[in-house]
């Protein structure tokens, strides 16, 4: 508990500094913990969401190469290019969703050190 209290002195200082009267210190001391487990609490989950996405990106990646590069003849030159389109489609939605949890783990990583 201790090393909560000083992880997030700054915190807790903000918020006393907008409180008045009995218990201010206390009440900005509950607080801060709970500030700093929300703050964790979602840099677990956006750290457990980054290795499901780095999956889906490889895995998407996989079903490109196979898309390009076809081990058996295909039926249409259209089909084929359909297929890779999709494909690449299917890459970079799975890169900007990313991107995206990468620059929110970011963000919640930048916050908690400000505590």
């Amino acid at each position: 508990m201790a090393n909560e209290l000083k992880k997030g002195e700054l915190f807790i200082k903000e918020v006393l500094a907008k409180l008045k009267g009995d218990g201010a210190e206390a009440l900005a001391a509950k607080v801060g913990r709970k500030a700093l487990s929300a703050f964790e609490g979602q840099i677990a989950s956006l750290n457990s969401k980054k290795v499901d996405q780095e999956n889906a990106v490889e895995e998407a990646q996989e079903a490109l190469d196979a898309a390009t590069y076809p081990t058996s003849v295909f039926s249409s030159n259209q089909s084929y290019i359909d297929g890779i389109l999709r494909a690449q489609k299917a890459v970079d939605q799975a890169q900007e969703d990313l991107d995206s949890t990468n620059k929110a783990l970011e963000y919640f990583t930048g916050k908690l050190a400000g505590f």
